[in-house]
């Protein structure tokens, strides 16, 4: 049987929040196509919004920069996104060294096979084996 959440709770906002959300998205939108903000929040306070219900209305200048600054404020809040996580070896089966060789080696000469640089890194020293275990090995890190 699929495993089975529990019901999200509905995220639930008020139309007061709605309408202040409306007019910070407009000023930050202006700002982001290259706008100042100064600017952008005096066309937006001088523009007429509907409301969620449909009604006009209009904010002030001074009420824009409140609650953008109130914006501001609550996006710094929220904790900051988790860091990545920290980059994966491109192999957890073939060491470096051989790998920097392969590379190497295939920069040099492209039309060189897999076994045949897996066999001049088995000569050089590169890697301690080598046959049919280190092309398996090889095969199975590169995907298909």
């Amino acid at each position: 049987m699929a495993h089975r959440s529990p019901p999200r709770t509905p995220l639930v906002l008020s139309p007061e929040a709605l309408f202040r959300y409306q007019i910070v998205s407009a000023v930050k939108a202006r700002a982001l196509s290259g706008q100042r903000t100064d600017a952008a929040a005096r066309e937006v306070a001088a523009q007429t919004h509907l409301t969620p219900a449909g009604e006009p209305r209009a904010g002030s200048v001074r009420s824009v920069y409140r609650w953008l600054a109130e914006h501001e404020r609550d996006q710094s809040a929220e904790p900051a996104p988790a860091p990545a996580p920290p980059a994966r070896a491109i192999s957890r089966v073939l060491p470096p060294a051989l790998l920097d060789f392969l590379v190497e080696q295939k920069d040099e000469d492209r039309y060189a096979s897999v076994p045949e640089l897996l066999r001049r890194a088995h000569q050089l020293g590169v890697c301690g084996r080598s046959g049919p275990g280190l092309l398996r090995d090889f095969r199975a890190w590169v995907p298909t």
